[in-house]
């Protein structure tokens, strides 16, 4: 489910990013929930590279809770920034590393095979392929959402059959 509050908010930052040349795409919960996944969103989540986190950083500079740096988990390794807009968390990720528990190591997570773009009441948004999503959360074991995103898939082969 996506609310009004995390539409706005998306189409917030799209129109904030639109015009510095930021190469970003919309990934996680609220990526799946707007394709139709059936997820409730929670966060919105931005992958960027290093330069388009420090950018957005820039941008979004009023809405900071935690400044873009290096920061290391034991899930991820990137260039992270962390602000809220409207009560809505919002994450930045640049040049993201992933442990991916299925093969017990890291990877740089790639540019998107495909990048597809969402239209939000006029507002074009950048989002991960579904495809690209539900590989991501096989890697990341996480496989009750890639059976949700594998189900969506399927109906939507389906239905373009």
């Amino acid at each position: 489910m996506v609310s009004q509050t995390h539409s706005n908010v998306i189409k917030k930052i799209a129109l904030l990013l639109k015009d510095h040349g930021i190469h970003w795409v919309l990934i996680g919960s609220l990526n799946l929930a707007l394709q139709g996944v059936d997820v409730d969103a929670h966060d919105i989540d931005l992958l960027t590279d290093e330069r388009g986190a420090i950018a957005i950083g820039d941008i979004l500079k009023n809405y900071e809770v935690e400044k873009v740096h290096f920061k290391e988990t034991e899930y991820f390794k990137s260039y992270y920034g962390k602000f809220l807009i409207d009560g809505i968390q919002i994450e930045v990720m640049g040049d993201l590393l992933s442990f991916h528990s299925t093969d017990n190591e890291w990877s740089k997570t790639k540019e998107p095979v495909q990048k597809n773009i969402l239209d939000i009441d006029g507002i074009k948004i950048p989002v991960l392929s579904l495809h690209d999503e539900y590989e991501a959360y096989i890697k990341m074991g996480r496989k009750e959402k890639a059976e949700k995103i594998k189900e969506k898939l399927l109906v939507d082969k389906l239905e373009s059959n």
